[in-house]
C-alpha cells in the first residue's frame, strides 16, 4: 500500500500533516516513533497563548494554532506533549553529537499546556512528575548509523536542508510601515528590533514607501551551503542506504521544503525534492495529499 506523502513549505506545518495522517490514514495518536532527518533538531520549546488543548476543537482551529503559535523549531515537542511520539531518532551528519536512547520528560509549567520545560526523566526520580509530564526516547545518529525498530508505528520526517543547508538563512525581507513606525525605529536606539538577538533591520525609503529591511546584506554568508549537486546526491544515497538496512514501511511520511526560511537553498530545493521523492519512490510507493487536504490555502501556490 502506498505511503501518504506529505510536502510541507515549513517544517511546522508537519503538525498538521500528522494530525490528518490520524484522521484520515490511519496512524496511532500515540506511540509513535518519529524518524528525524535535519540539519536541526527542531526540539524548541514553543511558549504558547493559546492552550494546546484547545487546538483539537476544529479542524481550523488546529490550523490557526499550527500558524499562530508553532514555528519552524518547535513543532516537535508539543507533539510529544500530546501523545503522538513516544520515541525520537534524529538523524543528522555529525558524528560528535551521536548519542544512544535517553529517557526525557516534557511537561508544561502549572499544567496549563503553554509554557513547556523538558528535562531527562531521572533527573525527577524520587520526585512526583507532573500530572501532564510525558515520556519519550531521545537519541542522535548519523545516516551510517543503525535505526531502533520495532513493533511501533514509524513516521519518517525529513528536511530538504540535511541534504543542503544554509547555517544563516536566506531571508531578506521587507515590510511596509507607517510614517511614525518608521521615525520611532530611527529615533530609539534601544527599540526592540535594534536589540534583539539575530535583528539586522536597517529603515529605508523605498519606492516613496517607508520600509523596515531585515537581513539585507551585500556579500554571501560564510554559512551558505557550498553543497553540489553530486554532494547531495551522495547524501540522498546514504540515507537511502540507511533505510533499507531495516525492513518497515512508514505509515506516513513528511518532506519540508524550508525554502520560505531559506534553510533551503532556493538553487537547490527543486533539485533535492524531485531526486528525494524519485529516490523514496523506488523504496516504497508513495502518495502524495493535497496540501489543501490538511492545511489552509496552498502556499505554494500563493508564494511563489
Amino acid at each position: 500500500m502506498a505511503v501518504p506523502t506529505y510536502l510541507v513549505e515549513e517544517h511546522h506545518e508537519a503538525f498538521l500533516a500528522w494530525h490528518h495522517a490520524q484522521t484520515h490514514h490511519g496512524l496511532p495518536s500515540h506511540g509513535v516513533n518519529l524518524i528525524h532527518v535535519d540539519h536541526h533538531s527542531d526540539l524548541g520549546l514553543p511558549k504558547l497563548r493559546t492552550p494546546i488543548v484547545e487546538a483539537f476543537q476544529s479542524s481550523q482551529q488546529l490550523i490557526d494554532f499550527t500558524y499562530r503559535e508553532l514555528d519552524i523549531g518547535s513543532f516537535i515537542l508539543p507533539a510529544v506533549y500530546v501523545g503522538w511520539f513516544d520515541r525520537i531518532q534524529w538523524v543528522r551528519h555529525d558524528p560528535v553529537l551521536s548519542m544512544e536512547a535517553v529517557g526525557w520528560m516534557v511537561a508544561s509549567h502549572d499544567c496549563k499546556g503553554l509554557e513547556f520545560f523538558a528535562v531527562k526523566a531521572d533527573s525527577s526520580r524520587g520526585a512526583d512528575p507532573p500530572a501532564d509530564a510525558r515520556t519519550w526516547l531521545y537519541r542522535i545518529l548519523t545516516a551510517n548509523g543503525v535505526l531502533e525498530i520495532d513493533e511501533a508505528m514509524i513516521v519518517l520526517d525529513i528536511c530538504l536542508d540535511y541534504f543542503s543547508c544554509n547555517h544563516v538563512p536566506e531571508h531578506m525581507a521587507k515590510i511596509e510601515v507607517t510614517a511614525a513606525a518608521f521615525d520611532e525605529f530611527n529615533d530609539n536606539p534601544y527599540h526592540f528590533l535594534r536589540i534583539f538577538p539575530g535583528s539586522k533591520v536597517t529603515a529605508e525609503i523605498i519606492e516613496d514607501k517607508y520600509c523596515l529591511v531585515f537581513n539585507a546584506y551585500a556579500y554571501e554568508s560564510a554559512g551558505a551551503s557550498k553543497e553540489t549537486e553530486e554532494t547531495i546526491l551522495s547524501k540522498i544515497d546514504v540515507l537511502m542506504t540507511l533505510l533499507r538496512k531495516h525492513d518497515f514501511t512508514p505509515q506516513a511520511i513528511t518532506v519540508s521544503r524550508s525554502r520560505h526560511s531559506g534553510y533551503t537553498p532556493e538553487r537547490h530545493w527543486r533539485y533535492i525534492e524531485y531526486q528525494l521523492l524519485e529516490a523514496l519512490e523506488q523504496w516504497r510507493p508513495l502518495a502524495l495529499v493535497p496540501s489543501k487536504d490538511y492545511r489552509h490555502g496552498d502556499p505554494s501556490e500563493a508564494h511563489p
